[in-house]
């Protein structure tokens, strides 16, 4: 495994981790407000509901979740070689092979996410889209406490330690606030989500111009937190995956 930590492939996956999700999310919502709908803001997956945005939607979050499963993987290894180098007990390292479940599933859940419509397979789109909040949520803090044990003996870690306390934090306010927003809507009222996918399918301009119940868009603005906290927590990696951590060169 230790080939996945070659300069070139943590280069060229450092690029598109970064940027591929920046670039499909931006033309996204950039198609969105030009058809004239709301600017303030539509769920992420309502991306989803037409073209060209559908594809665009549907290509990115796939190479995303690709580059991202890279990440997840590289980042296990490199904490593993960490560990290793000082000589950490064994309950870290039992807590990064921990790190591998939550992350895997999250980002194989996005990467399905990418191919359910949530207005053509709502109860799939729903059981994906809460896999990939909630495990997601916990790989985050869950790489940020082994992050908190390595600046005991490396405190130049300490400003990347304080990036992923807040992302996070953003992480978990976005689960907790579309938790208590969204979630309620789709679960206990099934006869309104009935209405909203009728309505994204036959008048599109009609959807994305009315405004929905306010818990909607208050739950769309904590996804959008949530999902960028994650991503942001990701980012963090990025300078600790340039440097060597293969066993031979740290020693």
């Amino acid at each position: 495994m230790t080939h996945l930590l070659n300069p070139k492939i943590i280069r060229i996956n450092n690029f598109c981790c970064l940027w591929i999700p920046v670039i499909w999310w931006s033309i996204c919502y950039a198609i969105w407000l030009s058809r004239g709908c709301k600017p303030f803001l539509p769920l992420i997956s309502e991306f989803d509901s037409w073209n060209p945005e559908s594809t665009v939607f549907t290509t990115g979050v796939t190479i995303t979740a690709m580059t991202m499963l890279l990440r997840i993987v590289q980042l296990h290894q490199m904490q593993k070689n960490k560990i290793a180098k000082l000589q950490l007990t064994r309950k870290w390292s039992t807590l990064n092979h921990l790190t591998l479940m939550p992350g895997l599933i999250a980002i194989l859940s996005v990467g399905a996410l990418a191919h359910v419509p949530w207005n053509r397979e709502i109860v799939l789109h729903m059981k994906l889209a809460k896999a990939i909040f909630e495990w997601g949520t916990l790989w985050c803090v869950l790489m940020t406490c082994l992050s908190w044990k390595f600046t005991e003996q490396e405190p130049l870690l300490l400003k990347a330690l304080k990036l992923r306390f807040i992302g996070s934090a953003l992480t978990a306010i976005g689960l907790i606030g579309i938790t208590l927003t969204a979630v309620p809507i789709f679960r206990n009222n099934p006869g309104y989500i009935a209405q909203r996918i009728e309505m994204s399918l036959t008048e599109p301009m009609l959807f994305c111009t009315h405004s929905p119940k306010p818990e909607m868009t208050q739950g769309a603005a904590f996804e959008w937190l949530l999902v960028i906290g994650m991503l942001f927590v990701s980012w963090t990696f990025n300078a600790d995956l340039r440097q060597k951590h293969s066993p031979r060169s740290e020693n």
